[in-house]
């Protein structure tokens, strides 16, 4: 099956966050400040076809 969409998952923890691009299953880890966020978003800029980005909190900290 051809994809024309990507989705990027993103899990968000105090000190970092984690991603994944779907269809590739590309991975990458960020450090949560601000050099780390700039990072991803040179990251996610260069990408096209970006249908949705998707946020989910490390369950420990879901709970503060």
């Amino acid at each position: 099956m051809t994809y024309t969409s990507r989705f990027v998952g993103i899990d968000i923890s105090k000190s970092s966050f984690d991603i994944c691009i779907l269809p590739e299953g590309r991975m990458a880890s960020f450090a949560n400040t601000a050099a780390g966020i700039a990072a991803f978003i040179a990251l996610v800029a260069r990408l096209s076809g970006i249908e949705r980005l998707v946020l989910g909190t490390h369950p420990r900290w879901a709970a503060l």
